[in-house]
This record gives C-alpha cells, sequence and structure tokens, in this order.
C-alpha cells in the first residue's frame, strides 16, 4: 500500500475510533456514568488518539498559554538583567521605519 492509502487508512482509523469514542461518551453521560476528562486509544501500548471534554481542553488550552505568557515575561527580564534594553524613542523610531508610520 502506497503513502496515501496509509494516510488513507489511518484518517478512516481516526474517524472510527473518534466516533467511536463520542459515541461511548455520549452514551455514558445519558446513564449518569462518570467518566474521565479523557480517554485514550492505544496502539502498542502507546497513545495513539486521545478524547477529551470541551471543558477540560479549555482548561489546558488557559494554562498553555499562561505559561507561555510567564516564559516570554521571564525572557524579557533576563533581557534586560543581561542590559539587552534600547531606548524608547529608539525603538518607535525603528517602528515608524517598519510600518511606513507617520508621527
Amino acid at each position: 500500500m502506497g503513502l496515501g492509502g496509509t494516510l488513507a487508512l489511518q484518517f478512516a482509523l481516526g474517524l472510527v475510533v473518534g466516533t467511536l469514542a463520542a459515541a461511548v461518551w455520549r452514551c455514558s453521560k445519558a446513564d449518569g456514568l462518570a467518566l474521565p476528562a479523557s480517554m485514550a486509544a492505544t496502539v502498542n501500548g502507546k497513545a495513539e488518539i486521545v478524547v477529551q471534554d470541551a471543558e477540560s481542553y479549555q482548561r489546558m488550552i488557559d494554562r498553555l498559554h499562561h505559561m507561555e505568557t510567564v516564559a516570554a515575561i521571564q525572557e524579557g527580564m533576563a533581557s534586560a538583567e543581561r542590559g539587552e534594553l534600547k531606548p524608547a524613542a529608539q525603538v518607535l523610531a525603528e517602528m515608524r521605519a517598519r510600518y511606513g508610520l507617520s508621527r
């Protein structure tokens, strides 16, 4: 089977597993069963597909954005501590030149 066929098979398998997981999720919720925030389908002991409820996914994305923001602030502070600063007037002049802005 060529690469295209392999990718198509993987895509189809993903759709089937995703649809099955969604059905299990809906049925379990309808029956009042408590489900984990996420479920993983494994192949040879490794997670291949993860199905996660929307609330847990959003919390994960929010945490990721927070961590990225903290890392950017820390890098900016470290840069300042190393003396890698420019005067504001220089930065504004560079931005005006780059973006064709007037005073």
